[in-house]
């Protein structure tokens, strides 16, 4: 039985919003384990911790702004899921916190915060995967290295794009964590390079063995030969 293209694309956005969820268990969980964030969480939770504005809020605010640099310089990747993930992510993350430290007053320590890494890279990685194969839009900060390449005229390639967008953004998350009398280790430490080495790995495998699986019958493609490059590629994981 075919599925109707309104239940398809009421699915889709649920997998979207799922994904969120999952991606903000899994900053909570780095966040609690205090060994570093991913770039983007590093520069978010440096700014807050110095203007003292909440971490869901401060990723709002700086999506948002990524989101009209977004509008006006590479429109055609907004969707659904760029506005459900720059409004949720955040709040999720700090619900996380707030419930493991201060409901459930668990402050991990030594080794234990070492231990945390691992469900923050389980949650982080299906959260991403679950978030990109619906296809609804891309997150404002992961469009910013395709605006790059573009406004470079590809003489910038997205892969080294995204290295200056990430290096920024550390080095953003630093000085502001300094500024406002944080570790450096708060925003940037073993599990930067934890996520740094494992998140493109995992995703990859829980797309591959989850996601995609269970989506076969809701992607839709926008046009033909999208849908040829998706199969294509499906068949080329499958392959692997």
């Amino acid at each position: 039985m075919v599925m109707p293209m309104k239940g398809k694309m009421i699915k889709r956005v649920l997998y979207v919003i799922l994904g969120t969820a999952l991606l903000g268990v899994g900053s909570g969980c780095f966040r609690t384990a205090g060994l570093g964030m991913d770039a983007l969480g590093s520069m978010i939770l440096g700014i807050s911790d110095f203007t003292g504005i909440s971490y869901g809020s401060t990723q709002l605010m700086l999506n948002g702004f990524l989101l009209v640099v977004m509008f006006f310089l590479d429109r055609r990747n907004i969707g659904i899921g760029t506005v459900i993930s720059m409004a949720g992510v955040g709040y999720v993350s700090d619900f996380v916190v707030w419930l493991l430290k201060d409901v459930a007053g668990f402050q991990p320590e030594g080794f234990l915060r070492s231990v945390m890494l691992i469900p923050a890279m389980f949650f982080l990685s299906f959260g991403i995967a679950f978030y990109m194969t619906p296809a609804l839009g891309t997150a404002p900060y992961d469009d910013v290295a395709v605006i790059i390449e573009g406004v470079s005229k590809h003489r910038i390639k997205f892969q080294y794009a995204r290295i200056i967008t990430d290096v920024v953004s550390m080095g953003i998350g630093i000085t502001f964590a300094l500024l406002a009398g944080e570790s450096v280790f708060r925003v940037l430490g073993v599990g930067t390079l934890v996520n740094a080495l494992l998140t493109g790995p995992l995703i990859q495998i829980c797309r591959k063995y989850f996601a995609l699986p269970l989506m076969k019958d809701l992607i839709v493609a926008r046009e033909p030969e999208r849908a040829e490059k998706s199969e294509q590629a499906e068949k080329s994981e499958q392959a692997e």
